[in-house]
């Protein structure tokens, strides 16, 4: 319970230190002219600005939670915790970039193959100092796949990395990657404060429980958060069919979510009884109801790719800020009534995301004002249509067909 807390909290500073960047490379590195310098700059902003953010965590969040003061033990574990954030968030920029080049299948080898071998491997060595060394195995799994995700760049993606920052790059985008950075702090908060809910309310016991429910949710929500992923990808190339591409998306996730969502929810019991006793018995009502949340994270998910491909990044943050309200303020006053509830927040928050980000969608583009041209701008113009009939005329009657 004390390493998931930590562990979601690496994630929430992982995307919170993004800027949006993530999202800029997908929207506009297939059409950039200097691939490279948008790269680095990301990658550079990015890393340094996770490990500030890791260190004011570090500062604050075990002086408010307790359970998670074995951060500050030793200036080691410490620089251990800092650093790990900062290769968290770079490798979630370079799946960004292999996105955005259509080789998606690298984040397959990177990050489904290579991060979970490393991150089980790690395990069976630091499960030795509790709960850092959960969180070690976790953050260096990580590291391991920033070093392959670089290689596989370079060598599949010609890319060429340098340690430079050019703000040029940076501010040519600067409106979409902040109002997607907005969105996303919003969209993201709910993970760094729900374990931090249960922690005070329950325990850490209970905040385990729900750890492992929510991440076996989480591993349906992939599908979603990669179907949408590529949408955003194909829907930023060029002249997309937008309406066509998102049709389609509903069509293939409908029907895999639903299924999956019952099928696991009927197996829910026995799947965490490999945990153990204790996690069937006190996690199964949080994760049958968290999986009942696929479908509604499946569309909340493909609404607001679609919100950005529309640039309604404005209603974007709406969403998501009402989301946020929505889960936080219900998961906090259902808090004593058990981690079903809790889960039952998540679900009603994301429907509401859901709701709103379709809606904005739909709602066609408002139509500028006409422009009424004056008496004296008409009559300018129908003496300017005049002088070129008479113009033309000799042309017309010399070469006997009208131009």
């Amino acid at each position: 319970g004390q390493a998931a807390t930590v562990i979601a909290a690496m994630t929430v500073i992982s995307y919170i230190s993004d800027l949006g960047l993530s999202n800029t490379l997908i929207r506009f590195l297939p059409t950039s002219q200097d691939a490279d310098a948008e790269i680095n700059t990301a990658l550079v902003l990015t890393t340094a600005l996770a490990m500030v953010i890791a260190t004011c965590y570090l500062l604050i969040a075990p002086t408010l939670v307790p359970n998670i003061r074995f951060l500050r033990e030793n200036p080691l574990t410490a620089a251990g915790f800092v650093l790990l954030n900062g290769c968290a968030a770079a490798n979630l920029l370079t799946d960004s970039v292999f996105i955005a080049n259509r080789r998606s299948q690298y984040n397959f080898l990177v990050d489904g193959v290579m991060q979970g071998v490393v991150k089980l491997g790690c395990l069976g060595v630091f499960v030795g100092i509790a709960s850092y060394g959960i969180f070690l195995s976790n953050g260096i799994g990580a590291a391991v796949a920033v070093a392959a995700s670089l290689v596989f760049m370079v060598w599949r993606v010609g890319y060429h990395p340098r340690l430079k920052v050019q703000l040029a790059v940076f501010t040519r985008t600067l409106y979409f990657s902040l109002t997607n950075y907005a969105g996303s702090v919003f969209q993201l908060l709910p993970l760094l404060f729900m374990p931090i809910i249960v922690v005070n309310g329950e325990g850490p016991r209970h905040a385990a429980y729900f750890f492992i429910a929510f991440n076996l949710a989480n591993l349906t929500y992939a599908v979603s958060f990669a179907m949408g992923a590529s949408l955003f990808a194909e829907g930023s190339q060029g002249k997309a069919d937008i309406p066509g591409l998102a049709r389609r998306a509903v069509k293939l996730l409908a029907p895999v979510t639903i299924g999956i969502a019952l099928l696991l929810a009927v197996a829910a019991h026995w799947i965490l009884k490999i945990y153990g006793t204790e996690y069937a018995r006190n996690a199964t009502s949080a994760l049958i109801v968290l999986l009942a949340a696929l479908p509604i994270v499946a569309l909340n998910n493909i609404g607001q790719i679609l919100l950005k491909l529309r640039s309604r990044l404005i209603m974007m943050i709406v969403v998501n800020l009402s989301s946020f309200v929505g889960i936080l303020g219900m998961a906090a006053l259902w808090s004593s009534k058990g981690l079903s509830w809790i889960a039952f927040a998540w679900l009603l928050g994301n429907l509401i995301a859901a709701l709103m980000a379709w809606a904005g969608w739909l709602v066609p583009p408002r139509a500028g004002p006409r422009h009424r041209m004056s008496s004296r701008h008409r009559r300018r113009a129908r003496r300017r249509r005049q002088e070129d009939k008479r113009t033309l005329a000799p042309i017309h009657a010399q070469g006997g067909q009208p131009l």
